[in-house]
Parts: structure tokens; sequence; C-alpha cells
């Protein structure tokens, strides 16, 4: 089988991981895999090694926020769409592609060319449209009109979709991964880490995934910890990640409210990070500070994983990941004082931190494996395309 994915960034944060890692598979057990991706990245190397051939088109068909903003912006929006299609429709072609997968919903151009060339056309549903309103309503009927199967990466994201018309095309399978990948960090690798960002003999709170404010949530991170600052010592707190190119106010807000807070000695924040594991590894509490819905949050499962112990908010599919006092603790989205009570909670607890990361790990193990998740999604693939 030839498959065409179809994804809208080159970085490697969490649906580009779960891309490589079905890719991977999927190349493993004797398919052809070619990638469209919309420009030069980390992720493209990661393809490379796993035998993937990959093609970049410089065309951004995706919808981001940005482009909602004027109609100028839409129009450019409307360019890159029909540019993108005749390319990626000319690449299918040359190269007998059998299926078309869009790795996230927002990428618009797949259905098209899959229609046009009568070609099977899957698509994975990795974003919460709970706040766009009536655009909602307009792009939920553009999903199922142009897309064969919805694969939705948690329940909560599947009922974004009206039960009366997507039962049919829409379904959910929750993200899994491979046990190996969480073996044991190296110590020295660990000490690296810590001496580098001044770590050492501190416990470490922090929030991993890209910086954008709200949607991340980064904000309601730094205002818990002002908090409850004065109640802690030795204790050192870590934003891992970047911005997206064009998005980098979402930065510099951040840091005029760290600065605001007078936190710059207790918050660092690193950038990106190649070596996440690591980061995982040395984390003593894990954060999924999102303020808006996150659809099946890759940091959760890879910080229980790891054993961590996660403070995660109470909506999107997070719920379907941790259990509330079991293997972490569920907050109220966008509540500074409750996240900093749950953050506080568990510094001054190590026995529950430890049991906490005990029953993370296990439950990891027993519901969200590589192998299950897999199996499930070319089952799919196979009735699909029969």
């Amino acid at each position: 089988m030839k498959f065409l994915f179809i994804h809208c960034t080159s970085d490697l944060y969490g649906a580009s991981r779960m891309m490589l890692r079905t890719i991977s598979k999927l190349i493993s057990d004797s398919n052809e895999v070619l990638v469209i991706l919309p420009s030069y990245g980390l992720l493209v190397d990661e393809l490379k090694k796993c035998g993937a051939d990959v093609i970049i088109i410089n065309e951004d068909p995706t919808i981001r926020k940005t482009y909602l903003k004027s109609p100028i912006k839409f129009l450019s929006l409307i360019q890159s769409v029909v540019n993108s299609f005749f390319k990626i429709r000319k690449i299918s072609i040359q190269k007998s592609i059998n299926v078309i997968i869009t790795n996230t919903s927002q990428t618009l151009v797949g259905g098209f060319v899959a229609r046009s060339l009568g070609l099977k056309h899957i698509c994975h549903v990795r974003e919460s449209y709970e706040n766009y309103g009536i655009f909602w309503n307009f792009f939920e009927k553009f999903l199922l009109a142009n897309t064969d199967l919805l694969i939705c990466v948690s329940k909560a994201m599947m009922n974004q979709f009206n039960k009366k018309t997507h039962f049919k095309k829409v379904c959910y399978v929750h993200d899994g991964f491979p046990l190996d990948e969480f073996n044991p960090v190296e110590d020295f690798r660990i000490k690296s880490f810590k001496q580098k960002y001044d770590l050492e003999n501190n416990l470490i709170v922090g929030v991993v995934g890209r910086i954008i404010l709200r949607r991340k949530g980064q904000e309601v991170f730094v205002n818990a910890i002002k908090e409850i600052i004065h109640d802690i010592k030795d204790v050192k707190f870590i934003i891992v990640g970047g911005c997206y190119p064009g998005n980098e106010h979402h930065l510099e807000k951040l840091n005029t409210l760290i600065d605001k807070l007078n936190l710059k000695e207790n918050i660092i924040i690193t950038g990106e990070i190649n070596d996440i594991k690591t980061v995982y590894a040395s984390l003593d509490i894990s954060i999924m500070s999102s303020a808006e819905p996150e659809p099946f949050g890759g940091v959760t499962l890879e910080s229980m994983a790891f054993s961590k112990p996660v403070i995660g908010t109470n909506i999107g599919g997070t719920p379907e990941q941790i259990i509330d006092d079991v293997t972490g603790i569920l907050v109220e989205p966008n509540n500074s004082f409750e996240m900093g009570k749950a953050i506080l909670k568990l510094i001054n607890d190590p026995d529950l931190r430890k049991k906490m990361g005990y029953m993370g790990r296990k439950r990891f193990e027993e519901e969200f494996g590589f192998e299950p998740y897999y199996n499930k999604i070319t089952s799919h693939y196979k009735i699909l395309t029969k």
C-alpha cells in the first residue's frame, strides 16, 4: 500500500511525533509512505531516518486564526489551498498513491485531492473547535463532506460532531506510545540538563509544549506560581517549548507577565529542547495547564510513561487520561488558584507524588500502548481501502 500523509508543520511536537511513530510502523510492515510538509524542520530528518519519502511544497493550506482576521489573509489561505492542490495532485499521480491521510483536521487540501483522483481520504481530528462559534457549523459539514473517515483522538473530540450525522464517518482512537520509548534516562543526561538550567538541588515543576497563551495556558501556570511562591522553597519552575513562527508575541507577553509578578528568579523558559525525554525524567511534577480543551495531550501520556504525577485541566481529552487523585489531579481550567493548591499539595507530599507516578505509569502500560493504537487505526485504514 502506498500512503500519502499531509501534515501542517515540520516540528516535533505531539501530532508530529504521533504521525512519525505510525509511519515508522507502516514502513516496517512493508508499506510505502510519502509525507507532504509545508516547510523544512526537525521532523523531516526523523521521517527520512525511518524510510519515508518527504516532499516540501512551501505552501500552508491550513486554517490558522491569523487567516481569519481579515479578508485579505483569508484569501491568502484560499490561494495556498489552490496552489497546494495542484502540487499534491501531481505528486499523488506520479507516486501512484493509494490512500491520502491528513494528519490534522485543519489542513484543508487532502479531501480535494482524494476526490479528484477517486481515492479514499482519512483525516485525524486532533483539534478542539469549542471556541470557533458559528464557523464550526460550516467546518463540520466541510469535514464530513470531504473525508471518508474522521479518526478523532478522544471521545471529547468525537463528541464535537453532530451524532445524527457523524455515526458512520466519525470514530475515536486514543493515541498510544511504544513502551520502549520510555526506558530510564541515563543519569548523566539528567545531570547535564539540571546543570545547564541551574536546577540542581531543587524540586522541578514544569509545563512542556508549544507556547500559546490560553490554548496551552502557560500564563495560568505562571499565575499559579505567584499564588504559592511564598509557601515554598527549593523549587524551580520550568516552561519548555517555543512559539510557532509568527506567534512570538505569546512569548513576549509571557515574559512580561513573569516580570510583572517578580518571578524571574523562579521560572526558567528553556525554549525548544530536542532531548525531551530528559526533560520528563528530570521533572518531579508535570503540568498540563491548557485553559482551552486539550484534545488528547501527548505531554500528559509521556509524563505518565515516565512515572510523573500530572496536574491537568478538567476539559477536553485530559479527563480520559488522568484519573483524578489516582494518577494525578484534575483542576478547573483557567483557575490559577486551584492549580496552585494542587501544585502545593504535591510539592508537600513526596509519597503522594511517588504513588501517583507509579499509578500513572501502570495506567499508561495498560491503556495507552502503541500496538493497540496501531492495530485499531490500521484496521480502519484496511476496511476503508478494501
